[in-house]
């Protein structure tokens, strides 16, 4: 999982620029009836570079927002996760 090379727009993003080490499995839907796609998902573990680890799963049911947007709703989720874990 570590090596996961699609989805880095998801819960990998905000965590490029710092000493964390992500593993992580994406998943994304086919489309409904509607255009809308079934699901855009992440799911994964972090380690941060003091020991401690977290995991953390984001599943998006029918977004109305283009793929893109969506992605990025994932991350913002991921690094607000990140910021607070990191608080000191």
């Amino acid at each position: 999982m570590i090596e996961c090379e699609t989805g880095k727009d998801r819960l990998a993003q905000p965590l490029e620029t710092t000493d964390a080490i992500i593993g992580h499995k994406t998943g994304t839907g086919d489309r409904n009836p509607r255009g809308r796609l079934i699901g855009t998902n992440d799911i994964g573990f972090v380690f941060l570079p003091d020991g401690e680890r977290y995991t953390i799963a984001v599943f998006v049911k029918d977004s109305e927002e283009s793929p893109d947007a969506t992605a990025a709703i994932i991350a913002d989720i991921s690094r607000i996760v990140y910021q607070y874990i990191r608080r000191d």
